[in-house]
């Protein structure tokens, strides 16, 4: 019996350790067969997509279904299904892939366009160096885990690694937090798993590490003037998401291009990203099956919806009745209600503006026949659309504030601001032509309303203060008002105070008289009448153009020199001493703070000026603001607008508005050194000669703010200026 016994439990061993090995070999997938990869070049699996790049696919645990492991916890260093060659977008997707597993969530919460997009514009800020081979660093994550083979670089000296592999590896284990004592990112793996979070969250994240106890900076020049380097970053997103094809297919690693010559594949698929505008052409239509739903186009022209040029739509502010709907053509919540005294306060000026506007000879409509009326969001921008509207405003207060000293605000429309769908998907606003529009006339409304009202009044750069994640439960999430979204014209969004001096609450007939007249003259600033009726040409070069406080639409010449003090110190025209190392010219301080408030150090800065003079003017809304190398950049990747000759021999051969860089390319070296513009960073703008005898305008990191000067250097910086000219 006992031998009966001893028998059968091994028996049972047996069975149990053979089921363990049958088991164990069921849950592990197998490679995909050379056949699967010839049906689907492109497979879904899971929530990543993954591009089967030739017939030895092997997507063993493709997704994270199983083997995935808890945060803080190890799991097996990560093993791609891509064959080389492999592009930036490659490297980005398969780390967010890599974090996903770290973290323990779908990887539908980590690879989104917009997580994606920071990757590779955040690439050209930290750059490790993504062209050179071997690296596998784009961002320089300092890690050097033993297991990932770490290997040094002669080039730039950053930490490198030897495989694809090791180096998407090291950049889950940092985000994760998994890395020991050089992977303090955790907040990185925060920003980066929530599906909802754009390339600018993820940008804010990576700069203020102090918001995440224990956290430690990720690059030492963000240390000292977080604000600037955040700036820089948004500026950088901005740039890429009109160049993402160009940075994206960017090849990474060996067998990859060197830091002359960096390579781009598109072969054999296509970017699985794209975004509207984007200039650089992505041949590819996007591979990711959720792509087109992560970040949609609200607006897909460039050009201003003007029709007979007087038209005018004011869109006093609320509805009658609550109303919520969801938008047909975007699936954003359009939620409106009533809001007294506001709403009756609010009509009573809109009724002023159009009476007064209609005896100067514009043509006025209204979004409402009476305070009472319901009109849904997208009705009030139809209505504006329609019309081929020159401008259309908005007019709100705040009941219980003070008229004169609270909730004054101007809010305009800006490429990239969004409003989030009833499925948490974004529709983005990209329409540069009205960008540019509602941006040079927001300065307008901010300067007269100021006048009028006998208060500051704030340019804001975004609504997400008054909008927030969706207060309520029925308004949708986002930085945009609804009404600027939805609209093919230049649309100006006014808030004031509406608590009038001894009122419980409202406004008086005085205040109401007083927003009216400054939204009055706003609107003939920004619009002007010719003689027959119609407005007055506004854009091109002509010296006749509208002036704003300095800025001339349009102008380049004259904007700079409206921004540029006419020597290194003197007195100005109120009479008033100024020295330009410690003042900026009043126009420049204007719209450093509409384009740039928290510049910081680099409002004494030469590429800091370029820019805004660009955007000021509205010449082009897009502009870099910073690094001469990034402003060369674009130039280069908009052949369309910009003509680029690399060096000039004489003054000669400039015009009134070009703009000198010297500056090496980071994206053509070949036009950097001794073959084209220099090395060390310097940018002035060519402003042909002036009555005093300049010919220049300039600016200088640190050491003075925008002033003229007699001098256009044409070789210097170790090598030569490049030209840029906007084409006509």
């Amino acid at each position: 019996m006992k031998n009966f016994l001893e028998r059968f439990i091994v028996l049972l061993t047996t069975f149990a350790l053979i089921f363990s090995v049958v088991n164990t070999t069921i849950v592990r997938a197998a490679p995909i067969s050379p056949a699967d990869c010839t049906e689907a070049k492109l497979r879904d699996i899971g929530a990543a997509i993954v591009s089967c790049k030739d017939s030895s696919c092997d997507l063993s645990n493709p997704d994270n279904s199983s083997g995935a492991g808890t945060p803080g916890t190890e799991t097996p260093k990560w093993v791609t299904s891509l064959q080389p060659p492999y592009s930036l977008e490659d490297f980005a997707v398969e780390a967010l892939r890599a974090l996903a597993k770290k973290l323990n969530v779908p990887e539908s919460s980590t690879v989104t366009q917009e997580h994606v997009l920071n990757f590779v514009a955040q690439t050209f800020r930290e750059g490790g160096n993504i062209t050179n081979s071997d690296l596998y660093n784009p961002w320089n994550t300092g890690y050097t885990g033993s297991d990932l083979k770490p290997v040094s670089h002669s080039v730039s000296g950053v930490q490198a690694y030897s495989s694809f592999n090791d180096g998407v590896e090291a950049y889950a284990r940092v985000w994760s937090g998994t890395a020991g004592s050089s992977g303090y990112q955790s907040r990185l793996g925060t920003v980066f798993s929530n599906p909802n979070s754009t390339a600018d969250d993820v940008a804010r994240a990576f700069v203020y590490f102090k918001e995440t106890p224990g956290n430690k900076a990720w690059a030492e020049g963000s240390v000292a003037d977080p604000a600037n380097y955040y700036q820089g970053l948004k500026d950088i997103i901005l740039q890429t998401r009109k160049n993402y094809n160009d940075r994206a297919s960017i090849e990474v690693g060996p067998p990859g291009g060197t830091v002359s010559s960096p390579k781009k594949i598109h072969d054999p698929a296509p970017l699985r990203y794209q975004f509207a505008g984007d200039s650089s052409g992505n041949p590819g239509v996007g591979n990711d099956a959720n792509a087109s739903n992560n970040s949609n186009c609200a607006c897909s022209t460039g050009d201003i919806n003007n029709g007979a040029g007087n038209v005018i739509v004011i869109d006093p502010g609320h509805s009658g009745n609550d109303i919520t709907v969801t938008d047909p053509q975007t699936g954003i919540m359009d939620h409106d209600y009533p809001n007294s005294p506001e709403m009756t306060d609010v009509f009573d000026v809109a009724q002023i503006v159009k009476t007064q506007l209609e005896a100067a000879g514009y043509k006025v409509i209204l979004t409402k026949a009476s305070a009472s009326d319901t009109v849904t969001l997208r009705q009030r921008a139809d209505i504006a659309n329609s019309a081929k509207a020159s401008l259309a405003l908005s007019i709100h207060d705040q009941s219980n504030l003070p008229f004169q000293t609270q909730n004054n605000q101007v809010y305009v429309q800006r490429d990239g601001q969004f409003r989030l769908t009833t499925n948490g998907q974004k529709v983005a606003f990209n329409n540069p032509g009205v960008s540019s529009k509602s941006q040079q006339f927001g300065q307008i409304f901010v300067e007269e309303r100021g006048k009028s009202q006998g208060g500051k009044i704030d340019l804001m750069q975004d609504a997400s203060a008054g909008i927030g994640g969706g207060r309520g439960g029925n308004i949708a999430g986002g930085n945009m008002w609804l009404v600027q979204l939805f609209s093919t014209v230049p649309w100006i969004y006014n808030e004031s105070g509406g608590q009038s001096q001894g009122q419980a609450s409202g406004l008086n007939v005085t205040d109401k008289n007083k927003y009216a007249t400054g939204l009055v003259e706003s609107v003939k600033r920004s619009v002007p009448l010719g003689s027959n009726g119609n407005t007055a040409n506004i854009s091109g070069n002509s010296s006749g153009c509208s002036n704003s406080g300095g800025v001339v639409a349009g102008n380049i010449t004259q904007t700079a020199v409206n921004f540029s003090w006419p020597a290194n110190s003197g007195t100005d025209e109120t009479g008033k001493t100024y020295n330009s190392t410690t003042d900026p010219r009043p126009a420049f301080k204007a719209a450093l703070d509409q384009f740039y408030p928290t510049a910081g150090s680099r409002s004494r800065d030469c590429s800091m000026f370029t820019g805004i003079v660009m955007r000021a003017s509205g010449v082009d809304p897009n502009f870099p603001l910073t690094f001469t190398g990034d402003q060369l950049d674009y130039a280069f990747d908009n052949p369309a607008k910009y003509d680029v000759v690399l060096s000039v021999s004489d003054t000669s051969q400039l015009q009134p508005g070009d703009i000198m860089i010297a500056g090496g390319s980071p994206k053509h070296p070949s036009a950097s050194g001794s073959n084209g513009a220099g090395a060390a960073g310097h940018t002035y703008i060519y402003i042909g000669p002036q009555a005093n005898g300049n010919i220049v305008a300039q600016a200088s990191q640190n050491d003075y703010y925008p002033r003229q000067g007699k001098t256009a250097p044409l070789t210097g910086k170790g090598g030569f200026y490049a030209r840029i000219r906007v084409k006509q």
